[in-house]
């Protein structure tokens, strides 16, 4: 019996000695536009900085999709803390301010922002809040809950009536300018902080068009509404030679599509196709994307 009890003992917290009980538990829930937990289907990985009192980085946790299914579980000493989880952090993902540990300083951006590299888009990333009590008396745990919400975009151009690629090189290069390149850790765009994006096409044979893939920006919009000062994006399509073909302002766009466009919502989309006619060139909604909507008009 006695050789039975000695393992349980050894991997569970003894009553009087605290200092290996985990006295933290956090759950992180996503729910897009509706109001069920979707966060498994969204969002599989969590960057989890934790800060004092005085808003100050005292650590950071990495969590994967398996771990963040459940509660997560770690030790801090008694106080107040405010935790930033940072969701989807991938190779399109760089955290600015780290070093220097104050919240109010702290991004996120694009590795390349600030001229190491060309912008392609971001990840898909989310952001949530949250403060949390941590007890002053040894036994005793936090239990909190932190709501993540998106922080970006996703974004589908595709551009149509142009010859197919010749020995892989494709004929167009697609721009956009004045783009939101920073996301504090509060979630909120830093509209004074833009860049050049020259995000990825591909040839869709299928279709014999030219598309971006797997784009994502940052939002535009301010608690819900669509901020002009948020969106001072500029659509262009160039030549292999640098002329415009094409030039689009992204607000005019949304603003003539606006009973068919919400970029608001959580899992907000932004569709745009470019087709070149043999008299003009239209900037026009996909097809599939006129066709998926069509059923909810009224």
């Amino acid at each position: 019996m006695l050789g039975l009890l000695i393992p349980v003992l050894m991997g569970s917290c003894i009553k009087e000695d605290y200092d290996d009980c985990d006295n933290v538990t956090i759950a992180f829930k996503y729910f897009a536009d509706g109001d069920r937990d979707v966060l498994s289907q969204y969002i599989s990985i969590i960057d989890l900085y934790v800060f004092d009192a005085d808003e100050r980085l005292v650590d950071v946790y990495h969590y994967s999709q398996s771990e963040i299914s459940g509660e997560i579980a770690f030790r801090l000493p008694g106080g107040t803390y405010q935790v930033v989880a940072v969701g989807n952090a991938y190779d399109r993902t760089a955290s600015v301010g780290v070093e220097g540990g104050e919240i109010d300083n702290m991004f996120i951006t694009h590795p390349a922002w600030g001229g190491n590299g060309t912008l392609t888009g971001h990840d898909d990333n989310y952001l949530g809040t949250a403060t949390i009590q941590v007890p002053e008396t040894e036994g005793k745990k936090s239990h909190s809950v932190v709501v993540l919400r998106s922080a970006h975009v996703d974004v589908s151009i595709e551009i149509h009536g142009l010859a197919a690629p010749q020995s892989g090189e494709l004929p167009c290069r697609l721009v956009i300018e004045q783009a939101n390149a920073a996301t504090s850790f509060r979630n909120v765009v830093d509209g004074s902080q833009q860049g050049t994006y020259c995000p990825e096409l591909v040839y869709d044979a299928a279709s014999g068009c030219y598309r971006t893939d797997d784009l994502a920006l940052l939002r535009m919009d301010n608690d819900g509404t669509l901020d002009p000062d948020l969106c001072r994006h500029i659509i262009r399509l160039e030549d292999t030679d640098g002329n415009v073909l094409v030039e689009e302002r992204l607000y005019d766009f949304l603003q003539r599509y606006e009973d068919e466009l919400d970029v608001t919502r959580q899992e907000a989309l932004l569709p745009m196709s470019i087709i070149f006619r043999p008299l003009e060139v239209e900037v026009d909604l996909p097809v599939w994307y006129i066709e998926d909507i069509t059923p909810g008009w009224n």
